[in-house]
């Protein structure tokens, strides 16, 4: 009822210690540093890794190897420390240089995390890349993850994206482990991956700052890459929801000439996406602005596609300009961001009122 009022118990908090601290490559770069921890069972689970996120967070949590640390699930799922029981002057150091590749780190003006600008030689970013490439929220290739890539990498068969294209049968019948079904399996969704859309393929080129939602974005207002590639800075600026900083890496991310090299390649190999044309229900939610948080009934992409069939958008973080937050069942810290920002919160009844959906 619209008068009641939801509580839920705080997070389980833990107490353990720090072993060591893993300092990783994603793959656009970033390093992270991340917390390997004595295992305990936190909320229904072992947990014994945690990010840190960035070297700024160490300094301010004070922590090092040996760091006794409190530990609690951010929004039930993802581990996080708190706080160490002793804050300590003498923290973990940032890394000079990339520990997969060796190269000279940098730190970008205005960002707080440190980059490795050795992106295509440097094997750490290489398979993060080809990782994303393949994961669901990409070009959803079913069986091909990181384990697997990793061993066909080292076999010296792929590097980039378009190598997955290139694959054969034969080529990974060679893999520990594959047999006929699998590697028949694979091929069929290689080929199957072709077909994704503009939005997809956007995503899964790993461009700095372009993830999912931006990538939609540009999607709805260009009909293809090569239409992109014309687009100067100024241009991508007046796209709604893309800001100078996202527009200048899209710029560079084209005046790169691997870059270009792989998109060409992937051409000549089948993956040339079109933007998907969407049917627009309604205006309903025209210039209004989405975050979703907790369990719904409906599946969260289902959701998403939704709102912006009636004209509005969604974002992964709470703001000011932020219009509704749309709770589920156990919501998390974006229920109480909006809280505090003053931001209206609504059920998914409401929501589907909203729309004229029962």
């Amino acid at each position: 009822p619209k008068w009641a009022t939801a509580y839920k118990f705080p997070p389980e908090e833990v107490w353990t210690e720090i072993i060591d601290i893993e300092v990783n490559v994603g793959k656009t770069g970033a390093i992270t540093p991340v917390a390997i921890m004595k295992p305990v069972s936190l909320g229904g689970s072992i947990v014994k890794r945690a990010s840190l996120h960035n070297f700024d967070e160490i300094k301010k949590l004070g922590v090092n190897i040996g760091s006794k640390v409190l530990i609690k699930k951010a929004a039930e799922i993802i581990p996080k420390v708190i706080k160490a029981e002793t804050p300590l002057e003498n923290v973990f150091q940032p890394p000079k240089y990339c520990p997969s590749c060796g190269s000279k780190l940098v730190n970008p003006p205005d960002e707080v995390a440190l980059y490795c600008q050795n992106s295509y030689e440097c094997d750490a970013q290489k398979l993060a890349k080809l990782e994303y490439w393949c994961s669901r929220e990409a070009m959803d290739i079913e069986g091909l993850g990181g384990t697997l890539l990793e061993k066909i990498m080292n076999l010296g068969l792929i590097n980039r994206p378009d190598d997955i294209y290139k694959l054969t049968y034969d080529d990974l019948l060679q893999i520990d482990l594959v047999q006929d079904k699998t590697a028949t399996n694979l091929i069929n969704a290689i080929e199957e991956s072709k077909t994704r859309p503009l939005q997809k393929v956007l995503n899964a080129l790993s461009i700095r700052y372009v993830g999912k939602e931006t990538a939609e974005i540009i999607a709805q207002n260009v009909s293809n890459i090569d239409e992109l590639r014309k687009l100067d800075q100024d241009e991508l600026s007046k796209i709604d929801g893309i800001g100078f900083r996202i527009a200048a890496s899209i710029v560079d991310f084209f005046n790169n000439e691997k870059n270009i090299e792989i998109i060409e390649s992937l051409k000549t190999l089948g993956v040339n996406p079109q933007a998907e044309k969407k049917e627009k229900l309604s205006n309903s939610l025209e210039g209004m602005t989405f975050v979703l948080t907790g369990t719904l009934n409906r599946n969260r992409i289902e959701v998403e596609e939704l709102i912006k069939s009636h004209g509005g958008k969604t974002s992964s973080s709470v703001s000011k300009k932020t219009s509704f937050v749309l709770a589920g069942e156990a919501p998390g810290s974006k229920f109480d961001k909006a809280q505090t920002l003053g931001v209206k919160i609504i059920n998914e009844q409401e929501f589907l009122e909203m729309i004229g959906q029962q």
